[in-house]
């Protein structure tokens, strides 16, 4: 068996299976043929039998005749037969039948020894091999049997003729080339069906690629189409397509719906450069003349010799809003509507960030409402609420174009100021923030009374960093607030250095309460007049490891307090 799946004696398919569909396929070109073989046979057997009347009044004319006359019949009942075929094992056994009946009947005639009986002897062998369309076993068996009945026939009356050897070698090579070009023939027409088929099959899983692929292309639910790369003409559309921008969308132009024409030159930048672009956002114009936000996805594609872009198009309106109202919600308060403590530490990133590119300034104005959570406790939360709304209204209102106000959390504000300013100026412009606080608040028939404490910080005179310029404003919120509150204060660097003098104090006092090194001294107390011991008053001391017995003046600022609570982590930190 040979690599393309044929015997190599014989030139069939090896597989059966595939044999009886090459030959099904050619049914109907055998049945043809073989019509064409017998009725050909009939015609020229009856010419040749009026020929053979030359014989009359001889042996062979009896011989001749019925011969002529057997084929003749023979021909005319296969071809009648024939044609009632329906497979080729039916058509093959007629045509074997008119095959042996022709051999035997023109073996009696070459017996004559006529001058054509030398021709036929070698005539009809190639004919049953080269015309008779039979499987490859049948046409060696009928062809090598044909060719000894044709021998049989011419040396059965007579003397032998001296070219008996070499007629005998003629007809074994006649047949032997005769075999070669049968299974020629034969690899041939199978190899050309084979070619076919596959053709034939190549061709059909095209066309249902083609379908199916259009089907997909049609049923896609997001919207495809497919433009003219060179004229941004649209040239076809899914249906989706034609329900988002309108049934006339093949009639469009790319620059009818892609709406900004820098986005169109960067896509198409983009397209030659990379040939494809992914996730692209874009506004276009749908159907309704509505602007939607949507995401382009494209590759390019060779239509014909032009080539073509095709693009998916994802609608991201919806979630663009909803990530919208997701990050409102996340940045900003919910019960004033100012920006939170997350977009305040970006937008204060942001204007370090462009400080320290384009130099300027940025300062800090952190307020904290006074006696918050008295209002609270006397009047409710919902006093307490309306307090922060009119506080955040009132800041909103006061700042400038250019600053930045937020809620921090609790009764704690912050503007953030972009602006240079000396001390003084910031002092004045904290002072205008507070007077703005200081106004009453009506709520539910009540007059709710409010004072607020500022401290101030700027960048680049005391930090650079967010974090320690935040400390800074919270340092001079605190000492605002120890000195008596309802006043604004710059950040000084003394405040950083007493606070860690209170921290360590606090840290020392931590440790020598739970190693129980605080003690107390009692002092007698004395009547004057009479001298007599009335009472006795203990006073704390501190038996430190090092300074040895302090007494109560050197630490007690670990245990003073703000007056009040500002909320800030810093200080909450700081009183612990």
């Amino acid at each position: 068996m040979t690599r393309d799946g044929l015997f190599r004696f014989g030139g069939e398919f090896r597989d059966s299976l595939r044999e009886v569909a090459f030959r099904d396929a050619r049914f109907a070109e055998m049945l043809r043929q073989c019509r064409l073989i017998f009725l050909i046979s009939a015609i020229l057997n009856t010419l040749f039998l009026a020929s053979d009347w030359r014989f009359h009044g001889t042996p062979h004319f009896f011989v001749a005749v019925p011969a002529r006359l057997a084929v003749v019949f023979a021909s005319l009942l296969c071809f009648a037969l024939v044609r009632r075929a329906t497979r080729f094992s039916q058509a093959q056994g007629v045509l074997i039948g008119w095959e042996v009946t022709t051999a035997l009947a023109v073996a009696l005639l070459v017996s004559s020894r006529s001058d054509l009986a030398l021709f036929v002897v070698l005539m009809l062998p190639s004919i049953f091999y080269l015309v008779a369309p039979t499987a490859f076993r049948w046409s060696m068996v009928l062809g090598v049997g044909c060719s000894a009945l044709m021998l049989a026939g011419y040396l059965g009356r007579g003397p032998m003729p001296t070219t008996l050897p070499g007629l005998i070698l003629v007809l074994v090579m006649l047949n032997f080339a005769l075999g070669l070009v049968v299974v020629h023939g034969n690899r041939l027409r199978r190899l050309e069906w084979a070619a076919t088929q596959a053709e034939r099959q190549a061709k059909d899983e095209l066309v249902a690629s083609q379908a199916m692929i259009e089907r997909i292309f049609m049923a896609v639910p997001i919207p495809l189409i497919v433009t003219s790369r060179e004229e941004g003409r649209f040239l076809r559309g899914n249906d989706a397509a034609k329900r988002y921008f309108g049934e006339e969308v093949t009639q469009a132009q790319v620059q009818d719906i892609l709406l900004d024409g820098g986005n169109r030159r960067m896509i198409a930048r983009l397209l030659h450069e990379q040939e494809q672009i992914k996730s692209h956002e874009a506004k276009v114009r749908d159907g309704s003349g509505a602007v939607r936000d949507v995401l382009i996805t494209a590759t390019t594609l060779p239509i014909g010799e032009a080539p073509a872009v095709v693009a998916g198009i994802v609608d991201i309106t919806d979630r663009k809003a909803a990530e919208a109202r997701t990050r409102l919600q996340a940045t900003h308060d919910a019960l004033t509507g100012l920006p939170n403590r997350l977009l305040f530490g970006e937008r204060l990133q942001r204007e370090l960030a462009r400080m320290a590119r384009k130099g300027g300034a940025v300062g800090l104005f952190l307020i904290d409402l006074d006696d918050f959570k008295s209002v609270n406790d006397t009047l409710g939360h919902d006093a307490g609420d309306a307090l922060l709304i009119q506080a955040a209204a009132r800041l909103s209102a006061a700042i400038g174009p250019e600053d930045f106000v937020a809620r921090l959390g609790g009764d704690e504000f912050i503007v953030l100021s972009a602006e240079r300013l000396t001390a003084a100026q910031a002092l004045a412009k904290g002072e205008r923030l507070i007077e703005v606080l200081r106004q009453p608040c009506e709520h539910a028939g009540q007059t709710i009374a409010t004072r607020a404490s500022l401290g101030l910080a700027f960048a680049p005179e005391h930090d650079r960093d967010a974090v320690e310029l935040m400390k800074d404003a919270d340092l001079a919120l605190y000492r605002a607030k120890a000195n008596g509150r309802n006043m604004a204060i710059v950040y000084e660097p003394a405040m950083r250095a007493a606070m860690a003098r209170r921290v360590a104090v606090c840290q020392g006092l931590a440790g020598a309460l739970k190693e129980e090194r605080i003690l107390p001294f009692y002092q007698p107390q004395v009547a004057l007049d009479t001298g007599r011991i009335i009472g006795f008053e203990a006073l704390a001391r501190w038996r430190h490891a090092e300074r040895g017995i302090i007494p109560a003046a050197a630490f007690q600022e670990g245990f003073r307090t703000p007056r009040s609570p500002t909320g800030s982590a810093m200080r909450s930190s700081l009183r612990r």
